[in-house]
């Protein structure tokens, strides 16, 4: 435990440190931050102590249970026996009136069934299945760190290429000033220039404010003030030779049906007789002699047994409602398996087709890039409009774009398999 908060508050000093001077941020950071900002991570530590207490009452119900008793009462009437006896002298004893008595007891289960352990075992399972659906929430909470971190990804690499275009443009509008002021170029050829310089000014400020947006949302998931100047640093996933993992739904309804499982061995074993032994010590008037009016010590010690013979199939008929539940869970982990498998074909099918669009995106943007520079040419020399310098311009950065925000959609969609699989991605 001690160790544990050592960890943490270690990894936060780091972490801020770290971003004071605008540092890098992984994916695998963001993973843990979350996971530690995450409000139900609490329960983990208050479910496993209160199941520890829980099962501490239960195994106490195998100790001797110690009870201390007092009585005091008058009665209005007693059992007197009214026989005339022809000796003097000599009368039937009768019971006194008031009557007081001091007691301790004792009672000891000698045997349950085995309920008791039973009912540990329940216990355990119910503990775990509590912490299992903590894990399986935060499960989605790294989901949803996917996708916001790399949405940040796409956001900053459109940033970078309508940056790129926008500085292009601002050459020609130079170049197209200059031959305004010679009379070799129209001003409505510059104009047409500087509307689309001011469009791009538009989607660079709308692009800024989606990054914002989104590093906002990443700072309210990991609980921390990340700045918009942090480099988010891409996650270099491999999927070969992965190791067989399970998801945390799937230990959750396997969790589930071992605890019905278990549910139905614990009825079962309530069917079974239960034996105590017991002793009472004590000191009263009277004592154990009903006819004494004296107070006087005594004990008793004996054993009893107490067995349910008959119960309308009770017992019987709640078994087989746990087994149909049972039935269930078994029935939602398969179906959960079998949406797991469909997910995992559709990631890598993903990934296939993005490897080769990437290959083509390659080419693409070679082609893009050379036409560009052949119509920025023309467009010096006069020998073509603005616009369709522009309208090649704009093939080219929407060539580069797709091609970068492929790269990272190959990236996500590895990533998604990892997280889909239950291998979460652990690198830098």
């Amino acid at each position: 435990m001690t160790g544990k908060l050592i960890a943490t508050v270690f990894f936060w000093l780091t972490f801020s440190a770290a971003f004071a001077g605008g540092d890098t941020l992984t994916l695998t950071q963001c993973y843990s931050l979350a996971t530690d900002h995450y409000p139900a991570a609490g329960d983990r530590e208050l479910r496993a102590m209160a199941g520890r207490l829980e099962r501490e009452n239960i195994a106490a119900d195998a100790y001797p249970q110690f009870d201390l008793g007092a009585q005091a009462s008058y009665q209005s009437q007693v059992t007197e026996i009214d026989v005339d006896i022809p000796y003097p002298g000599v009368t039937f004893p009768s019971m006194p009136r008031d009557q007081y008595m001091l007691t301790f007891d004792v009672n000891q289960l000698i045997y349950a069934g085995g309920s008791i352990e039973k009912r540990k075992r329940v216990n355990e399972l119910e503990t775990g299945r509590g912490l299992q659906q903590v894990e399986a929430e935060l499960h989605q909470v790294r989901e949803m760190i996917n996708r916001v971190y790399f949405s940040i990804l796409m956001l900053q690499q459109k940033e970078k290429l309508v940056d790129l275009a926008a500085g292009n443009l601002d050459a020609r509008i130079e170049k197209a000033e200059s031959g305004v002021r010679h009379g070799v170029v129209l001003e409505a050829s510059l104009k047409v220039l500087k509307a689309e310089r001011l469009r791009l000014g538009q989607q660079m400020s709308e692009t800024q404010k989606q990054i914002a947006s989104a590093f906002e949302t990443l700072g309210i998931l990991t609980g921390r003030d990340i700045p918009e100047t942090a480099f988010l640093k891409k996650p270099a996933p491999a999927l070969q030779e992965l190791e067989t993992a399970e998801r945390p739904e799937e230990l959750l309804f396997d969790l589930q049906y071992r605890t019905l499982e278990a549910g139905e061995s614990l009825l079962r074993s309530e069917r079974f007789p239960k034996i105590f032994g017991f002793a009472q010590a004590g000191y009263g008037k009277p004592g154990l002699d009903m006819l004494s009016d004296e107070f006087e010590p005594f004990y008793i010690v004996g054993a009893k047994l107490t067995w349910n013979i008959f119960d309308w199939s009770k017992n019987r008929r709640e078994r087989e409602i746990m087994k149909a539940r049972r039935d269930m869970a078994g029935n939602r982990l398969a179906v959960f398996k079998q949406e797991k498998e469909i997910n995992l074909k559709r990631e890598m099918r993903e990934v296939e087709q993005l490897r080769e669009k990437i290959e083509r995106d390659g080419e693409i943007v070679e082609l893009r890039g050379d036409i560009t520079k052949t119509f920025a040419s023309k467009l010096d020399k006069g020998v073509i409009t603005p616009t369709e310098y522009i309208i090649e311009l704009n093939a080219e950065t929407e060539a580069r774009l797709n091609y970068e925000i492929h790269k990272l959609q190959l990236l996500q969609a590895k990533i998604n398999y990892l997280t889909e699989k239950g291998n979460y991605y652990a690198g830098e």
